[in-house]
C-alpha cells in the first residue's frame, strides 16, 4: 500500500508542479498591461522623437524614457555610473543602454535580452517612426526587465544575471551590438543565450491561417528541448499562437531574416542567440509604420511567451 500510494504521488507530481507553474505565470501576466505597452510605444514612436535616428535628439528622448523605465523596474546599471554606453562611428555618436539584474544565488552566467530603439529618422518632412520597428521591441524589453526583476523580488530564485541591453545603431550596419561585443566584459562561452526582439507587436503577416502567431529564428541554438519548452508554455498558459520555428518555411528566408537583426552579430561571435520576430511587413521601413498596425493583446501574449521561455533558460 504504501509503495502504491508512493508511486501515485511520484506520478502526480509533474501534475502539481504544472498546476502551480500556471497559477505563477498568471500572476506575472497580471503584471503586462496593454494599455503601458501603448504608453510606451507612444513615448518611443511619436512624431516628436522624429524616428529615433541615431545621433538625434528624438533618439536621446528615447534613450531617456528606457532609462527612466529601467531605473523604475529595479533595474541598476552595469559595472558604470551610467546606463549609457556611448561611442563615436564616423561624425555619429551612438548610445547602447545597458541594464543590469543580478542573480539572487552567485553566478558567472549571463542571459542578454535585446532590442535595437533606433530607426530611420526623418527623410525631408516625412517622419518615418517605427513603431513595429522597433518600439514595439524595446516596449517588450522594458515589460521583461519588469517581470524578471519582480521574479527576483518575489521568488529569489533567479540563477542567471540578466543583461537588459537597448541597441543603437542598428540601422548603421549593427553598429551598436558590434560595439557592445568588442566591449564586452563577460567571457563569451558565460552567455548562455541571447534574446533579440525585431518587429514584435504586429500580426500582419501570419504563417497559417491562424492569426496568433510568433516567429522564433535561429535554429542552430533552438535544441529540441528548447522548442519542447515554447511549445508547452503555449499549451499550459493558453496562449493559442502558432509556433514558426522557420521564416515562413523556406530555408533561405530564415537564413536572410536571421542575418538582418542584432542576434547576427553575437552569432558570429559563436554567442547562441534566438531571434524573435512577427515579421517584415509592407507598413516596414515605411511612414505608415505607426501606432495603428500594433495588435497589443498579441504583442502582450508574445512578452508572455518570451518570459516564460527565458525563465525556463534562468532556472536551469
Amino acid at each position: 500500500m504504501k509503495k502504491t500510494l508512493t508511486l501515485i504521488i511520484f506520478a502526480l507530481f509533474p501534475l502539481f508542479v504544472a498546476s502551480a507553474q500556471t497559477k505563477e505565470f498568471k500572476e506575472y501576466a497580471q503584471m503586462v498591461s496593454t494599455d503601458r505597452l501603448k504608453d510606451l510605444i507612444i513615448s518611443l514612436a511619436d512624431d516628436r522623437t522624429e524616428g529615433r535616428c541615431s545621433g538625434t535628439i528624438g533618439n536621446m528622448m528615447a534613450e531617456h524614457t528606457i532609462i527612466e523605465s529601467f531605473r523604475n523596474n529595479g533595474i541598476s546599471t552595469y559595472k558604470r555610473s551610467t546606463y549609457t554606453q556611448s561611442f563615436r562611428k564616423d561624425t555619429t555618436i551612438f548610445r547602447n543602454i545597458i541594464g543590469y539584474l543580478p542573480s539572487n544565488t552567485k553566478s558567472d552566467e549571463y542571459i542578454i535580452i535585446c532590442a535595437h530603439y533606433d530607426h530611420i529618422g526623418k527623410i525631408g518632412d516625412v517622419i518615418y517612426n517605427g513603431a513595429d520597428d522597433n518600439a514595439s521591441g524595446v516596449a517588450a524589453l522594458i515589460t521583461l526587465s519588469k517581470l524578471f526583476s519582480e521574479m527576483k523580488r518575489k521568488e529569489k530564485n533567479l540563477k542567471k544575471n540578466i543583461l537588459f541591453v537597448a541597441v543603437d545603431g542598428k540601422e548603421y550596419n549593427f553598429a551598436g551590438s558590434e560595439y557592445f561585443l568588442k566591449n564586452l566584459t563577460i567571457p563569451k562561452r558565460k552567455i548562455k543565450c541571447v534574446i533579440n526582439m525585431d518587429i514584435i507587436g504586429s500580426k500582419l503577416v501570419p504563417p497559417t491561417s491562424l492569426d496568433e502567431y510568433i516567429l522564433i529564428l535561429g535554429d542552430r541554438f533552438m535544441t529540441s528541448e528548447y522548442k519542447m519548452d515554447i511549445r508547452r508554455i503555449n499549451i499550459r498558459q493558453n496562449l493559442d499562437m502558432c509556433i514558426d520555428f522557420t521564416f515562413y518555411g523556406s530555408k533561405n528566408f530564415t537564413e536572410m531574416a536571421y542575418k538582418m537583426s542584432d542576434n547576427y552579430t553575437f552569432y558570429k561571435r559563436g554567442i547562441p542567440a534566438i531571434l524573435f520576430t512577427s515579421g517584415f511587413h509592407h507598413h516596414t521601413y515605411k511612414a505608415t509604420d505607426d501606432l495603428e498596425i500594433i495588435d497589443f493583446p498579441s504583442l502582450k501574449k508574445r512578452i508572455l511567451l518570451i518570459y516564460g521561455f527565458t525563465r525556463q533558460l534562468i532556472l536551469r
